[in-house]
């Protein structure tokens, strides 16, 4: 075979040689593009305890287990996060004649009072004001009811020095026939709640 000849040869090997390279090189890009397509893509979290949430819709749990939602802590068990302990000493249904005593309107009809009584300890070693511990209900139907409605002679109130308590109550204007569970959000903004079974 002429020289030419022999070079005619070597640039056909040469060109199969590439043409097979680069369909490899395509098909391998290709087979990895549709495992990345159908691997299952990892879950965001909604939301968790240090995730701000909407003010206007359900809470979600805290927790998992004991003070969620579906394990809701018994009155007198303390709730223990950063800086301060939480506990619902008392839960009065039944609260209209004491809200009245106290000077208020009678409930709207189909409503009643409802008293929550808790005590905040502060185990930090700053000044805690109170008011940064929203106490409040949600019913079974998912409508949180969290503003005080009535003054009352014991109302939760004011500053808490350090290592100090303050036991106070609060009222709340609950529909009639509604099952209710006592949610806890430390901390301002309002994050997730802790749940405390009346």
């Amino acid at each position: 075979m002429s020289g030419w000849g022999k070079r005619a040869v070597l640039a056909m090997v040469v060109a199969t040689a590439v043409t097979l390279a680069g369909c490899t090189a395509s098909d391998t890009t290709e087979t990895e593009t549709q495992a990345e397509s159908t691997a299952t893509p990892t879950p965001t979290p909604t939301s968790d305890i240090h995730t701000p949430i909407d003010r206007d819709a359900p809470l979600p749990d805290a927790v998992e287990g004991p003070g969620s939602r579906a394990e809701p802590l018994a009155l007198g068990e303390t709730i223990s996060v950063d800086r301060v302990d939480i506990v619902i000493d008392a839960y009065e249904p039944d609260g209209d004649a004491i809200v009245e005593a106290a000077v208020n309107d009678d409930p709207p009809v189909g409503y009643h009072y409802h008293i929550v009584t808790y005590s905040v300890t502060n185990t930090h070693t700053e000044e805690l004001y109170v008011d940064l511990i929203s106490v409040g209900l949600v019913t079974d139907s998912d409508e949180r009811i969290d503003e005080p409605v009535a003054t009352l002679a014991d109302e939760m109130s004011g500053k808490i020095p350090p290592g100090e308590t303050l036991t106070g109550s609060r009222a709340f204007l609950v529909p009639a026939g509604a099952e209710v569970l006592i949610a806890v959000t430390p901390g301002i903004p309002i994050r997730s709640a802790y749940y405390v079974q009346p």
